[in-house]
């Protein structure tokens, strides 16, 4: 039986259908979602909040700002601001300064042994001799510019507890008025920071307690919350309150 092959000339048209911009947006959207949910976890995992008690830092910080931080950092410079315990509580008191000195610099606070301290008159500001603070550059020290950051410079005069003193300390000892500045000039101990309060005159740091071991740093911070706004939801998602 022979079978003629038939011949089937189809022809279609297909109509390619066209994409939408929902095609488009979504799965951006979806890797948007996705890397700003490991950016979040990696934030939680290694920062933790920080809550500012006090006057000690104005005025670059202030009583109830929030930092975020590093979460025990290992690099620690000049300039960094830091949460760690305040060494010889009575109780554990966890403190925020600004680093000045690092293991192995040397720094000085300079004073006037010519300025008449009877003269010197009400304490506030203007009426002390300011007392700057210098760091060894080779053999010859250099007064550090602290005008981007401090309330006001450190002052002779100051009150520490009821008494009202004229002098400093420096690294756990008090300096009368007077003092030649070389007394006042200390090499930073390997391991160990020297911090100081930005609110010089309203500040307890390492003038009164001494360098502070660099291992008992809690956090270094790298930003500062705000309440309200996006800041106060992640905070509160994260870490329960701002």
């Amino acid at each position: 039986m022979y079978s003629q092959p038939l011949d089937i000339d189809i022809m279609q048209s297909y109509a390619q259908p066209k994409k939408s911009w929902v095609g488009y947006v979504v799965p951006f959207l979806l890797l948007y979602v996705v890397l700003a949910m490991i950016v979040l976890w990696g934030v939680v995992a290694f920062s933790i909040l920080g809550r500012v008690s006090g006057d000690s830092m104005q005025n670059t910080l202030h009583d109830g700002d929030y930092l975020l931080l590093q979460k025990h950092p290992k690099k620690i410079k000049d300039g960094d601001i830091v949460i760690l315990p305040m060494p010889g509580a009575d109780q554990e008191i966890d403190i925020v300064k600004r680093v000045i000195a690092v293991e192995g610099e040397t720094v000085r606070f300079a004073i006037a042994p010519w300025v008449d301290v009877t003269a010197i008159g009400q304490i506030g500001p203007g009426n002390q001799e300011p007392i700057v603070l210098q760091k060894k550059v080779g053999s010859d020290f250099v007064t550090v510019d602290e005008s981007g950051y401090i309330k006001e410079p450190m002052t002779l005069g100051f009150f520490y507890g009821q008494n009202l003193h004229y002098g400093f300390f420096m690294d756990g000892e008090y300096y009368p008025s007077g003092t030649e500045n070389d007394a006042a000039t200390r090499e930073i101990p390997k391991g160990k920071i020297f911090v100081m309060g930005d609110n010089r005159n309203d500040s307890t740091d390492s003038r009164q307690k001494g360098a502070m071991e660099k291992s008992t740093v809690l956090g270094k911070q790298y930003a500062r919350l705000k309440k309200g706004g996006f800041d106060e939801w992640v905070c509160k998602l994260f870490w329960g309150e701002l």
